[in-house]
Formats: C-alpha cells, sequence, structure tokens
C-alpha cells in the first residue's frame, strides 16, 4: 500500500457518498413535489435545474472541481439553483430543502472546512431570504433545524 492510496480512497468514498447524497435528495425532491404539487411548469422548472446540478457534479472532472475557483462556483452555484427550487415549489415546506445539504456536503468534502461553512452560511442567510419574500415565517422551527444540519453538517 503506497502513501497515496489511503487519501484516494478516501477521496473516492466521499465521492460515492456525494453521488449517492445528491441523487437521493433529487428524487426525493422530484417525487414528493409532484405528489404535493402534481407536475406544473414550476415544479418541472425546479426538477430540471436541480437534475443538470447533479449532472454536472458527476460529469465534471474530479481535477477541475476538486478546489480552486471550479469548487467555489459549484458550491455557490448549487446553493442558488437550491433555494431557486426551493422557492417555485413552496418555500420551507419545500421537498427541495433536503438539497441544500449537496452543495454543503460538496464544499465541505472537497474543499475544506472554510468554503463548507461559508457555504452553510450562503445557504441559511438565502434560505431566510425566500421565506421572508415568499411571506412565510422566518424564525419557525423547521429553518432552524434545516440551519443547525446544514452547519453541522459542514463542520
Amino acid at each position: 500500500m503506497s502513501v497515496n492510496a489511503r487519501p484516494d480512497s478516501w477521496v473516492r468514498r466521499f465521492d460515492w457518498i456525494l453521488t449517492a447524497v445528491a441523487w437521493a435528495t433529487l428524487t426525493v425532491g422530484i417525487l414528493l413535489t409532484i405528489l404535493v404539487n402534481g407536475i406544473t411548469p414550476l415544479t418541472l422548472t425546479a426538477a430540471t435545474l436541480s437534475g443538470m446540478y447533479v449532472v454536472a457534479l458527476q460529469v465534471i472532472p474530479r481535477q477541475l472541481r476538486d478546489g480552486g475557483a471550479a469548487s467555489e462556483l459549484l458550491a455557490v452555484g448549487g446553493v442558488v439553483i437550491a433555494l431557486v427550487a426551493i422557492a417555485l415549489t413552496g418555500g420551507t415546506d419545500s421537498a427541495y430543502t433536503l438539497f441544500l445539504t449537496v452543495p454543503v456536503f460538496y464544499a465541505s468534502a472537497f474543499s475544506g472546512f472554510r468554503l463548507g461553512v461559508t457555504t452553510a452560511l450562503l445557504a441559511i442567510t438565502g434560505l431566510a431570504v425566500v421565506t421572508g419574500s415568499l411571506g412565510q415565517e422566518i424564525l419557525q422551527p423547521g429553518l432552524v433545524q434545516t440551519g443547525a444540519l446544514l452547519v453541522l453538517l459542514a463542520i
């Protein structure tokens, strides 16, 4: 066993975990949103944007997406896409709130603690803005719990 085999195996494990979390949260988001809201242009837009992000995470080579400006763009872009999907499908009641874990996990696992926590704080702030702009209560238990989950995931 070489010295580099161990870190590479952890990277591959995190890559598989990211893949599983991304596809699982996308599937849950799409299915629950269709069950609750039906198939509408808004639900299709949310599903398409979220699906494109998950596919991008799979297609972009690891050397490009792991570190540097590309990883920051993917993390911030993932938060923005998740927030748009949440805004289109019901705010904090949306099944896509779980999808916010994907860019936070990606940032913390592949780009380090600083970007992970920054991405989590961006996601929490964005979720509060989306919630407020939809006329929902900002300091509701669901939002606070989601925020705590995102911070714990980033740490």
